[in-house]
């Protein structure tokens, strides 16, 4: 995902309700598309909860947060973005491409 100049991961997701950069630290961003309006969703780092043992020691305690928003709002922060589907069957990072 690109951002335009003036723009940046920070500045997107404080759009997002909930959303505080002193105690959150986005990790991951999903776009969901259906229909006119796109749902993002942010996953956060929350680090308040990174020292405690209340969650398995293999994975990193993150907070989700939901937020519809529109085109035009999207694309006033985003520059570009790819988008990859496959069938669930094989990642991305397996394949090997021999025609490069």
């Amino acid at each position: 995902m690109e951002f335009h100049d003036n723009e940046s991961m920070e500045s997107f997701t404080s759009l997002i309700p909930g959303m505080d950069a002193s105690r959150f630290d986005p990790v991951a961003l999903k776009i969901f598309l259906s229909g006119e309006t796109p749902m993002i969703t942010l996953y956060a780092l929350d680090k308040a909860n990174v020292d405690k043992k209340n969650f398995p020691e293999d994975k990193l305690p993150v907070r989700k947060f939901k937020s519809p928003i529109s085109w035009k709002e999207l694309f006033k922060y985003v520059k570009s973005f790819d988008l990859v589907v496959h069938d669930g069957n094989f990642n991305i990072e397996d394949m090997w491409v021999e025609n490069r």
